[in-house]
Parts: C-alpha cells; structure tokens; sequence
C-alpha cells in the first residue's frame, strides 16, 4: 500500500473524542506501537498519537519505563496518572511523577489525574513527599484542562496553609474538575483569578449551602464561567437559592451558568459511584460535553 494510505488507516483508527485517553490494554494502544515498528513515517505518526491519546501511567512501573523509553517521547499533550494506589507516602514514585511533569511541563495540556493528595497530610510528611510533588505540578506552564478524582488537588506544605491552590500557578487552565473541594469565599476568589478559565467542575464540595457563590466570584472578576455541580443530593442548591435572596442581582446578566448532574446510582454508595463516573467520563474526554 502507498504511505498515505497507510498513515489514513492510522488516522482512521483513533478514537471518536479527541480528548479520550486509552489505557494499554486498549487495541488502538497495541495497534499504534505496531505502528512504531513499521517504517519511519508509520513511526513518527504513531508516537504523536501515543503523546496525545494513550499516556496512561497507572503504577510506578508504567512511570519508570516511559521515562526510559527515550526522548521520541518528551512531548506529551495528554496524561492519566495514577501511580499512588492507597497513599502517595512514597518518595520515589514523587520524584519519578515529578520529573516526568517537568520533561513535559511545556507540552501537557490536560491531565486526569487519580492521586489521592490527602492520604498524606504535612506534620506526616518525612520524606519530603509533598514538596516534591508540588514543585512537579507546579512546573506546568501549558496546562488548560485538569480533573482530579480523589479531591482538590491538595498540594499544601505547611498546615494550616494560607497560600493559594496550585492550579492557580497554571495561568492558561481553562477547564478544572476538583472533589469535595471546601468551595467557600476563599475558593472562590481563587477561581475568579484564574485569567483563563471557562468551565469548573465541583463534585460533592463542601460550603454550597453556606456561601453564595455569585456573590463570591463576581466581587472579584466579570468574567463568565461554567459550573457543573456533581452531586446526587441536588437539594442543597435549591436550598442555597432560598437562603441568598441577592443570588439575582449579584448575576443580573447570567454571566454564571451553574448546572446541576445528579450521579446515577449513587444511593448506597455516593462517594465510589461519583469517583467512578468523574473517572470514566475524564478518561473517554466527555466529562466537560455533561449537561446539568
């Protein structure tokens, strides 16, 4: 067959999201390190859509072999890391996440990420874990598109920490979806900061009731912005819009659309279920198409 239309069945294989991320065992993966073997050309195009599609670092291991597999591979635009299982008490694995975000932290442009940043909380802290975690993520200066799973990106060094959250170092952030973050007065003044941000995803965040988040947000900016609350108790926001009679005329023009999603399925076990449905809709990069 002629180049081109080897280099158009490769095209033709990728997923129908632009923005879907593909583990290993995924046949699209398999199909594009094939790929890599074939000639140059196949090679060259192949490793771009690896970059893009199919960075799928899911133990400590996986992270360690991609830093290996050589410089074809120092461009990534697309990541799902889950190299921490129950805890990210581990200095090596930080330190390996952390190289790998700066060999990519001019390329990355979205990140699912599936760490839980709060199994370890500073005064425990021996091993230097969080700082290196943090100056990785903290190097990101391209990102535009970041979900977190297990909770608001919880980055902190010090306790009680006054400072700002990461993503608020990552000035081109236009998409953020965080967990149970605490959304009070203070969130809000950090979201309404971010110069580039369009949508926010909150799931199962605290403060709802207690804050009035038009208030908030527009005492600080003008900008618009997109809400998507994820929550299988939808009640508390109707209950936010009864307690702050001024929730119309801090947004007269509804420059902030809030929508609300309740999780199917998430009697008996919200928590899994919300994680779960955040995880699977960020992999297949539909997460920010939900409509409320």
């Amino acid at each position: 067959l002629p180049i081109e239309l080897v280099l158009m069945v490769m095209t033709c294989l990728l997923p129908s999201n632009e923005h879907a991320i593909l583990p290993r065992s995924d046949p699209i993966t398999k199909t594009l390190l094939s790929f890599t073997l074939v000639c140059h050309e196949t090679q060259r195009l192949a490793n771009r859509y690896l970059l893009k599609h199919c960075v799928h670092l899911a133990s400590a291991r996986q992270i360690s072999y991609f830093q290996l597999a050589g410089p074809q591979f120092r461009a990534v635009t697309s990541a799902f890391l889950a190299p921490f299982h129950q805890t990210i008490d581990n200095g090596p694995i930080a330190i390996q996440l952390r190289t790998f975000l700066q060999n990519n932290s001019s390329s990355l442009k979205r990140l699912v990420l599936d760490i839980p940043f709060r199994s370890l909380y500073p005064w425990d802290d021996h091993s230097d874990v969080r700082p290196t975690l943090r100056h990785g993520f903290g190097s990101l200066n391209s990102l535009e598109e970041c979900i977190n799973i297990r909770d608001e990106i919880f980055l902190a060094t010090i306790f009680p920490d006054r400072g700002a959250p990461i993503w608020t170092c990552w000035t081109k952030l236009r998409r953020l979806a965080v967990y149970n973050a605490n959304a009070d007065g203070d969130f809000w003044r950090s979201v309404a900061l971010m110069p580039a941000l369009e949508m926010l995803v909150l799931t199962r965040a605290d403060a709802l009731q207690e804050t009035n988040m038009k208030c908030a947000y527009f005492s600080h900016t003008k900008r618009p912005l997109k809400v998507l609350i994820v929550d299988g108790e939808s009640q508390q926001f109707i209950v936010q819009r009864v307690w702050w009679p001024e929730w119309e005329t801090a947004d007269p023009e509804g420059r902030m659309t809030i929508m609300m999603y309740p999780v199917p399925g998430s009697g008996d076990d919200p928590i899994g279920a919300s994680q779960a449905w955040i995880k699977r809709e960020g992999q297949r990069g539909t997460l920010w198409d939900t409509v409320g």
